[in-house]
């Protein structure tokens, strides 16, 4: 192979693995997004049950804390819709118009080759041109999966700051309640 193969190969393999790397962080981000939501809930079941065991207040402030109460689970719900989003599994996410031979992605391997024979010939006979075709097809499909979850990860995010600002109020005017 020569050197400039090489440096085209290993440029396209960098590449895959920044993106991989970035999908990566959006699951991650999700998985903190979920953590957030379970303290934060916690918190506010815990202030719950301090304020029922304070009694009642005025139908005002008791009908304006089960409006934040409502929200708040509804805001949830969505945030939960997204965060899941960005773990679902995808594939073929732009098409199997690819000309490249696809012995990068397992779920193409299985589609393509009958047996691992099957692919073992075929790994022996790829010429440079086919493993940068490989290369390249890999990386948009990886885009691809990184700009859905990019999105869905940002809509979670802010939605989280709406349920940010509901537990806020909430704490506030419970704390208002209890002590006063």
């Amino acid at each position: 192979m020569e050197n400039n193969e090489k440096v085209q190969q290993d440029f396209c393999k960098g590449t895959l693995d920044s993106i991989q790397s970035l999908i990566s962080r959006m699951d991650l981000k999700a998985g903190i997004i979920l953590t957030v939501i379970g303290a934060l809930s916690a918190g506010l079941y815990a202030l719950l049950g301090v304020l029922i065991k304070c009694g009642l207040a005025s139908l005002h402030c008791n009908l304006l804390l089960m409006g934040i109460i409502i929200l708040y689970f509804l805001d949830i719900i969505y945030i939960l819709w997204q965060t899941m989003r960005v773990f679902l599994a995808r594939s073929a996410t732009v098409g199997n118009y690819s000309q490249a031979p696809l012995m990068l992605y397992p779920l193409l391997i299985l589609r393509t080759f009958k047996s691992d024979k099957d692919y073992a010939e075929r790994a022996k006979q790829l010429s440079h041109n086919d493993i940068i075709a490989d290369y390249a097809n890999q990386t948009m499909e990886c885009s691809n999966i990184y700009k859905l979850k990019h999105e869905h990860v940002n809509k979670a995010i802010k939605a989280l700051g709406f349920l940010l600002l509901l537990w806020l109020i909430f704490v506030v005017i419970a704390t208002w309640k209890i002590f006063f």
